[in-house]
């Protein structure tokens, strides 16, 4: 979902004629109306006086938004339905040719916001293998036969999901012959046998990734990064410093060489 609305992000800032201003806000699941309206605030360039009132704030947010006429405000990753008057929202017309589009996986959380619904469908097989393929196999890698086979039968164990694609396809790269590939294949076997739904099989898929790694380090680092809030932005340096302090870097002559390994 939010691939597809970023590349119609991408579309309409290349659209300059279509709409004067357009704007992305990732909501994601911690959700409260001071942070949404804050949020848009830093899109619009907008600054709140300090302990400000949430009333207030939507006053001056709705001001703001109705002065940028014929603007469209994308809301990415929504969990909840909320009043966008109570956030400072104008509701979009045919006078202020605004428009509103938000991306959920909560059909409820869509027909809440009274939106019109466009459901994203799965990937097709063939979409799902070349989505596969094009990840894990660099582009002077030619596949023989019968290893295309294998991927095939890999990336069918994905169900059709795109994350799931990406993210074992990701894992997998690099792979060299058919015995390395047979072997990722019955390991992933083995590692979803228990997957009963969609959900549980992204899970197990991004398990499985999360093991093949490499080494214990590896994954703790990895992990690491979840420390993070959701959709936050990591400066590598500070997470590099982090992980020195942690010792998950060690046995390096030099600071510089901890960094440099990080």
């Amino acid at each position: 979902k939010t691939t597809t609305m970023k590349h119609i992000h991408n579309q309409l800032l290349e659209k300059k004629g279509e709409f004067g201003n357009v704007y992305w806000v990732t909501v994601s699941k911690a959700f409260s109306i001071t942070k949404l309206q804050s949020d848009i605030a830093k899109a619009l360039k907008l600054s709140f006086e300090e302990d400000e009132d949430e009333s207030i704030r939507a006053s001056e947010l709705y001001a703001a938004l109705s002065r940028k006429k014929k603007h469209v405000l994308i809301l990415d990753d929504l969990w909840e339905s909320f009043a966008l008057e109570r956030v400072g929202i104008p509701e979009p017309t045919r006078s202020n040719e605004c428009k509103i589009v938000l991306t959920t996986r909560s059909l409820d959380v869509c027909r809440r916001m009274d939106c019109t619904e466009v459901k994203v469908e799965l990937l097709t097989k063939q979409e799902a293998l070349t989505l596969f393929l094009t990840k894990a196999v660099r582009n002077d890698v030619v596949l023989a036969p019968e290893v295309k086979e294998i991927a095939a039968k890999i990336a069918k164990k994905c169900a059709r999901l795109p994350l799931a694609v990406v993210t074992l396809a990701g894992s997998l790269r690099g792979l060299e012959g058919i015995r390395e590939w047979r072997d990722a294949l019955n390991e992933l076997i083995r590692s979803t046998k228990d997957a009963s739904d969609g959900k549980t099989k992204v899970f197990e898929i991004l398990k499985f990734s999360y093991d093949r790694l490499g080494s214990k380090v590896l994954r703790d680092c990895f992990l690491y990064c979840s420390l993070y809030p959701e959709d936050h932005k990591i400066p590598v340096n500070e997470l590099i410093e982090y992980w020195i302090a942690e010792q998950l870097i060690v046995d390096m002559n030099s600071e510089e060489a901890q960094m440099d390994k990080g």
